[in-house]
């Protein structure tokens, strides 16, 4: 877990953030992360809770499963926070654009985050040992990647219309809902806040460009994938409550949004404490 050692001795209210690298934070120090600004507020008013950050750069719903199920449980968390949404489309696209995905499935890190390919056989796993062949790999599969997923490709486009992976997320956050519901955990959801939105105005939505990674077809990507996935957490609100963090990001626009994001996604640390001010918990039973 990032930047915390768990607390022993008297009983405090434990919450878990899980999700890939806009939970981890990265190019954050640990001190300027959204768990640790949430750790922070609560403690300042007086609130005896722990935050941990259990977030990992690539994982996507089905690692924070593996360790909710494996890991988390075993150190009673009294919440769990989940911040996901763009690993799931990227995890599914990623993979011949949906044609070699298969759901509930982990990747080792040099076949989910080097050769963007499906998991390799035994075979293939001794030659990757071998820099030579790693090499021409990476450099071959790397080429043929770029070009199908570039965002001007309108097969890029079609897979991101496509169901899988969102009943397969669905499925995941179901099993998640069911275990905290057994271990009396209360578990809640991001909207997680992006750079662009689908209904940007021109103005904005230049400077978003001019100032950022972003050409136009990425950021229309970008926007209507955000919008898709806030489409599909209204309906997760239906039995796991989202924190709607994007209503708080609306409030900046311009040159003062750009400081809130390092990319299209990943957060500063001003980006961060805007986060963590609109999470707001319950009071917790810990008994």
């Amino acid at each position: 877990f990032r930047g915390v050692d768990l607390l022993q001795g008297e009983r405090k209210v434990r919450v878990f953030c899980c999700g890939g690298s806009t939970t981890a934070c990265d190019s954050c120090d640990d001190s300027e992360t959204w768990p640790y600004f949430l750790n922070k507020k609560f403690n300042n008013a007086g609130h005896e809770v722990e935050v941990i950050n259990a977030g990992i750069q690539g994982w996507y719903s089905f690692h924070d499963l593996l360790r909710i199920k494996n890991e988390i449980i075993n150190l009673k968390p009294n919440v769990l926070i989940l911040h996901e949404g763009w690993n799931e489309e990227f995890e599914y696209s990623s993979l011949n654009l949906g044609k070699d995905w298969r759901p509930n499935t982990v990747r080792s890190y040099l076949n989910a985050n080097v050769f963007y390919k499906k998991s390799s056989g035994a075979f293939a796993r001794t030659l990757n040992n071998f820099f030579s062949y790693y090499l021409v790999k990476k450099i071959f599969l790397s080429r043929a990647f770029k070009k199908q997923m570039n965002f001007t490709n309108i097969s890029r486009w079609e897979s991101l219309r496509r169901h899988e992976y969102l009943e397969a997320w669905l499925g995941v956050l179901k099993e998640i809902r069911d275990i905290a519901y057994h271990n009396r955990i209360h578990v809640y959801m991001v909207d997680p806040p992006s750079l662009v939105e689908i209904d940007d105005d021109r103005v904005n939505r230049s400077i978003y460009i001019s100032n950022s990674r972003l050409d136009k077809w990425f950021a229309d990507y970008q926007a209507v994938s955000s919008s898709r996935t806030s489409n599909f957490l209204k309906f997760i609100d239906t039995f796991i409550p989202v924190i709607n963090c994007k209503r708080s990001f609306k409030k900046f626009s311009g040159i003062d949004r750009i400081k809130l994001f390092y990319d299209e996604i990943h957060l500063t640390p001003l980006g961060n404490k805007v986060l963590a001010d609109t999470v707001i918990l319950p009071k917790i039973n810990t008994q």
